[in-house]
């Protein structure tokens, strides 16, 4: 009889437990679906950027690439932020104003920035502002680096052949002229 007695005891004691635990959750913590909704909806991209590769032109490294407003709206007063990373691991930010200022829906613009060759190991995209303000947007590949030609020679060098001999064309070990190699 105190056996069940001692179960009885421990199924009500966890019964209580369970039930106590489960009413102080429900106070204090809210349910899934309310946080689901209190969170924010990720905002639209409006800007694609297709960042072309990097290219020498006359001692300087041209950075640049297309910029397409993907979004219903027009955008206005829109400036680009670089991350210039040198050789030695430090970073830069740079700041690129477009022009034209406003890019209507599908509309797209160029941009360009000249730097001294040797000083660059890499460069990104991290920030598209509107005014002051930071809009989505998203970056692909652009157009390739351009081929870079030799050159053009102004001079050829044509280098005359010395006159055979006669004696060069004759073998040296023939039926007429047996030679004994020793």
């Amino acid at each position: 009889m105190t056996k069940a007695i001692s179960i009885i005891v421990a199924l009500l004691t966890v019964f209580g437990l369970a039930s106590g635990f489960m009413y102080l959750r429900s106070k204090f913590i809210p349910p899934a679906t309310t946080i689901e909704n209190r969170a924010t909806a990720p905002r639209p991209l409006k800007i694609q950027i297709a960042e072309d590769e990097l290219f020498l032109r006359k001692g300087q490294v041209v950075i640049g690439g297309t910029v397409r407003n993907i979004s219903p709206d027009t955008l206005e007063n829109l400036s680009l932020i670089l991350e210039l990373k040198n050789k030695s691991g430090q970073s830069e930010a740079r700041a690129i104003r477009l022009e034209p200022t406003t890019l209507i829906p599908a509309a797209e613009t160029r941009y360009s920035l000249l730097l001294p060759a040797g000083s660059l190991s890499s460069v990104r995209v991290v920030q598209v502002n509107q005014g002051e303000l930071g809009i989505n947007f998203k970056t692909t590949d652009g157009n390739a680096r351009p081929l870079e030609t030799p050159p053009p020679n102004k001079k050829t060098i044509v280098v005359e052949r010395a006159p055979r001999s006669k004696a060069a064309d004759d073998f040296i070990n023939t039926p007429d002229n047996p030679y004994t190699l020793r």
